[in-house]
């Protein structure tokens, strides 16, 4: 009674009254092997001291921390349709945080996290040494940068982990971006005039068909892609949660024009089967599903190398007559749990709304004069959005693995 007259209140149009509840699938029966490990304990607290000592060598650093994180467990499903599904759901992480102080006071921190299937497929010890070493020396010389006080409002190259999070947290953030949304069956009056109609549904929605972002871009969800360049991939799945199947290979974006939006068996407007996207993500109180990707695979019809792409971003700054452009080339990584809420930083571009992206952690005034390089601080991005994707000027060739989102909260 309470939907009917929710139904009765918002006078939905009758397209939307006759959108199913729930999406009719093929019956899946798939009985995946498990792939369980052997936690070692005194191993890996011996990795995690061996790690974490590394921090002796930065008195400039006050605190760290070096946290290590096994998740195993097997996942059975069963529906009153007949699908029945048993698959394994494993994550190994590593993760380091550090923080410190500039000379102002500004509280300053990074990380470095490393994700993947199982155990077996961290990283060598040396390696995670060196890029805790070097996430350390970079922080020490954020700590002496010069505190940014301008307004920039011009070209920006992202590099590295920070196209990855533009990417995850601008096309895969919950339900927006490239994530099917249905309009919701609010009752209250006063709760719809409270929420925007982004939080309704997803706007992309009506662009089906049409382009949404520069044509050189095509952005693919590859379920079936375990691995890339020798390295395991923690997105790949056979099976969601609610025991569909998802394709091999999915377009979303194709030269630019939006094709489809990841989806579960919650019929949209225009999505109205399952892309096999219900995915199950951990959190402290175990795993509860959600929609997302899995690989997902961002390539450029005009790839360029980062030579010609920096040369590009100088010539943009210099058309509209600016001293400096801005390289940015880390974020802080919602997905792994390392979110520090920061009201204190300056925004670049507009006013206090909610914040697209997390805080900037390394960004980089390009001198348009001779293309050097100076580390500042007291950064955030404003004014960034699917939108942005229009306006990109290049992309580079190579392509870069981050294993990332499997994770809701890990602190």
């Amino acid at each position: 009674m309470a939907k009917l007259s929710a139904i009765g209140r918002q006078n939905l149009p009758s397209e939307e009254l006759d959108i199913e509840d729930y999406s009719r699938e093929q019956i899946t029966v798939k009985n995946i092997p498990d792939v369980s490990f052997r936690i070692e304990r005194k191993p890996w607290e011996a990795v995690a001291n061996q790690l974490s000592a590394l921090f002796k060598e930065y008195p400039q650093i006050f605190s760290s921390e070096v946290c290590v994180y096994f998740y195993n467990s097997v996942i059975y499903f069963r529906n009153s349709e007949g699908s029945e599904t048993q698959y394994p759901l494993t994550v190994a992480a590593v993760k380091a945080v550090a923080y410190t102080q500039a000379a102002d006071g500004e509280s300053l921190y990074d990380h470095a996290v490393f994700l993947s299937p199982v155990p077996d497929d961290l990283p060598s010890l040396d390696v995670m040494k060196k890029e805790i070493r070097e996430m350390a020396d970079h922080l020490v010389a954020l700590r002496n940068a010069p505190s940014f006080n301008d307004s920039y409002s011009g070209p920006v190259l992202f590099e590295g982990q920070a196209v990855a999070e533009v990417m995850a947290q601008l096309l895969f953030k919950e339900s927006k971006g490239l994530i099917a949304k249905r309009k919701p069956i609010i009752s209250s009056p006063d709760v719809l005039q409270r929420i925007g109609s982004s939080d309704i549904e997803n706007p992309l929605e009506i662009r089906m068909g049409k382009k949404i972002m520069s044509r050189d871009l095509t952005i693919k969800d590859i379920p079936s892609l375990k691995e890339f360049n020798g390295q395991k991939l923690a997105g790949s799945f056979e099976v969601d949660a609610d025991g569909v199947t998802p394709q091999n290979e999915l377009m979303l974006v194709d030269q630019g024009v939006l094709k489809t939006l990841l989806n579960g068996r919650s019929p949209t407007q225009g999505i109205k089967k399952s892309t096999g996207h219900q995915r199950l993500a951990l959190s402290l109180g175990g795993v509860s599903p959600s929609l997302g990707p899995s690989v997902v695979s961002v390539t450029s019809a005009n790839a360029l190398t980062y030579e010609e792409l920096k040369k590009k971003l100088i010539a943009a700054a210099k058309e509209e007559d600016l001293n400096y452009a801005i390289i940015i080339r880390k974020f802080e990584s919602p997905g792994a749990g390392v979110v520090k809420d920061d009201q204190s930083s300056y925004f670049m571009g507009g006013g206090r709304n909610e914040k697209p992206m997390s805080r900037a952690l390394y960004v980089y005034k390009v001198s348009v004069h001779d293309g050097s390089e100076q580390l500042i601080r007291t950064v955030e991005v404003e004014n960034i959005s699917i939108r942005s994707f229009k306006r990109i000027m290049g992309a580079v060739k190579e392509q870069l693995v981050y294993n990332t989102k499997l994770v809701h909260t890990m602190r």
